[in-house]
Protein backbone atom coordinates (compact mmCIF):
# COMPACT_ATOMS: atom_id res chain seq x y z
CA UNK A 1 0.00 0.00 0.00
CA UNK A 2 2.81 2.07 0.74
CA UNK A 3 4.30 1.88 -2.51
CA UNK A 4 0.82 2.83 -3.79
CA UNK A 5 0.80 6.21 -2.47
CA UNK A 6 4.25 7.10 -3.36
CA UNK A 7 3.79 6.51 -6.55
CA UNK A 8 0.48 8.83 -6.73
CA UNK A 9 2.15 11.27 -5.36
CA UNK A 10 5.01 11.30 -7.89
CA UNK A 11 2.25 11.35 -11.03
CA UNK A 12 0.59 14.20 -9.15
CA UNK A 13 3.33 16.12 -8.37
CA UNK A 14 4.60 15.96 -12.53
CA UNK A 15 1.00 16.46 -13.73
CA UNK A 16 0.51 19.46 -11.54
CA UNK A 17 4.37 20.99 -13.05
CA UNK A 18 3.03 20.50 -16.27
CA UNK A 19 -0.06 22.22 -16.05
CA UNK A 20 1.61 25.16 -14.62
CA UNK A 21 4.22 25.39 -17.45
CA UNK A 22 1.37 25.18 -20.00
CA UNK A 23 -0.53 27.99 -18.20
CA UNK A 24 2.53 30.66 -18.32
CA UNK A 25 2.95 30.01 -21.72
CA UNK A 26 -0.19 30.63 -23.08
CA UNK A 27 -0.50 33.64 -20.70
CA UNK A 28 2.98 34.71 -22.83
CA UNK A 29 1.15 34.23 -26.00
CA UNK A 30 -1.93 36.10 -25.06
CA UNK A 31 0.02 39.18 -23.86
CA UNK A 32 2.68 39.39 -27.25
CA UNK A 33 -0.77 39.22 -29.27
CA UNK A 34 -2.50 41.97 -28.00
CA UNK A 35 0.67 43.80 -27.94
CA UNK A 36 0.83 43.45 -31.71
CA UNK A 37 -2.91 44.24 -31.85
CA UNK A 38 -2.95 47.35 -29.93
CA UNK A 39 0.24 48.77 -31.84
CA UNK A 40 -1.06 47.81 -35.15
CA UNK A 41 -4.72 49.29 -33.97
CA UNK A 42 -2.53 52.63 -32.57
CA UNK A 43 -0.05 53.04 -35.80
CA UNK A 44 -3.56 52.95 -37.81
CA UNK A 45 -4.59 55.84 -35.99
CA UNK A 46 -1.32 57.56 -36.74
CA UNK A 47 0.52 56.80 -33.16
CA UNK A 48 3.83 55.89 -33.70
CA UNK A 49 7.28 55.64 -31.60
CA UNK A 50 6.87 58.59 -29.27
CA UNK A 51 3.31 57.27 -28.13
CA UNK A 52 4.44 53.58 -28.21
CA UNK A 53 7.53 53.83 -27.05
CA UNK A 54 8.09 57.34 -25.06
CA UNK A 55 4.96 56.47 -23.22
CA UNK A 56 5.04 53.15 -22.81
CA UNK A 57 2.10 52.73 -23.78
CA UNK A 58 2.08 49.07 -24.97
CA UNK A 59 3.38 47.74 -22.08
CA UNK A 60 0.78 50.14 -19.94
CA UNK A 61 -2.01 48.31 -21.93
CA UNK A 62 -0.49 44.88 -21.53
CA UNK A 63 -0.89 45.32 -18.09
CA UNK A 64 -4.20 47.00 -17.68
CA UNK A 65 -6.24 45.02 -20.63
CA UNK A 66 -7.94 41.78 -19.16
CA UNK A 67 -10.35 41.27 -22.64
CA UNK A 68 -9.78 38.81 -25.02
CA UNK A 69 -7.04 39.06 -27.29
CA UNK A 70 -9.17 40.07 -30.88
CA UNK A 71 -8.86 43.11 -32.69
CA UNK A 72 -12.80 44.03 -31.64
CA UNK A 73 -11.79 43.92 -28.16
CA UNK A 74 -9.07 46.14 -28.22
CA UNK A 75 -11.15 48.93 -29.98
CA UNK A 76 -14.03 48.83 -27.46
CA UNK A 77 -11.49 49.19 -24.61
CA UNK A 78 -9.52 52.41 -25.59
CA UNK A 79 -11.77 54.85 -24.28
CA UNK A 80 -11.91 53.25 -21.05
CA UNK A 81 -7.87 53.28 -21.55
CA UNK A 82 -7.24 56.11 -21.99
CA UNK A 83 -8.36 57.77 -19.05
CA UNK A 84 -5.40 55.98 -17.06
CA UNK A 85 -2.58 58.03 -17.70
CA UNK A 86 -2.84 61.62 -18.76
CA UNK A 87 -0.21 61.76 -21.45
CA UNK A 88 -1.51 58.84 -23.16
CA UNK A 89 -5.36 60.39 -22.90
CA UNK A 90 -3.57 63.50 -24.33
CA UNK A 91 -2.30 61.97 -27.58
CA UNK A 92 -5.03 59.65 -27.89
CA UNK A 93 -7.94 62.11 -27.89
CA UNK A 94 -5.50 64.64 -30.33
CA UNK A 95 -6.14 61.86 -32.89
CA UNK A 96 -9.54 61.86 -32.27
CA UNK A 97 -10.16 58.33 -33.80
CA UNK A 98 -10.40 56.62 -30.10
Amino acid sequence: MNWLKSLWTTLVRKTSTVAEEVTEVLVEEDDSSVAEIFEGICKQAGLGGKFLEGLSATEKFVEWYEGDADEESIRASLAEFKTTDPAINAKMTSIGKF
